[in-house]
């Protein structure tokens, strides 16, 4: 299972595998070197549930428990057979903990900014414009 497999990849920040502030790996670059931040694993999630014939979005945001200290943070978003909306959280590693969230639980947690679907539509959401006031006013302080 594609969840098993993003257990064995390593979270590893773009500067110290890139050394860059912000670098996107291809996915098939990531299936090579197993390594990379959220949206590299988040993105290859997305594509892989693509693939199956699954609807899915990818998705940036901001997440209280995301790695790193800025919050900001990448993760996929499809509906299972039930059709009840979960979380795919990519990057946990500890088998405890879950990589399946359903989004009625991950509400407070994971405020969405923007989203591109499985048929590359995007859209962008309030959390976005409540980042920009955040950022905002970080500056006037």
């Amino acid at each position: 299972m594609c969840c098993d497999w993003l257990r064995a990849c390593d979270y590893v920040e773009d500067e110290t595998l890139f050394n860059e502030k912000d670098f996107w790996q291809h996915p098939r670059t990531f299936e090579q070197l197993r390594r990379g931040d959220c949206e590299d694993h988040a993105l290859w999630a997305w594509r892989k549930l693509r693939e199956l014939g699954i609807p899915a979005e990818f998705v940036k945001g901001r997440c209280e428990t995301a790695p790193g200290d800025s919050g900001l943070h990448a993760w996929v978003l499809f509906r299972d057979h039930a059709g009840v909306e979960h979380i795919l959280e990519s990057v946990t590693k500890a088998e405890e903990e879950a990589m399946l969230i359903p989004v009625s639980e991950a509400r407070a947690t994971y405020v969405p900014h923007c989203a591109v679907d499985h048929e590359f539509r995007t859209v962008a959401f309030a959390g976005y414009i409540l980042e920009v006031q955040r950022r905002r006013q970080q500056r006037t302080r």
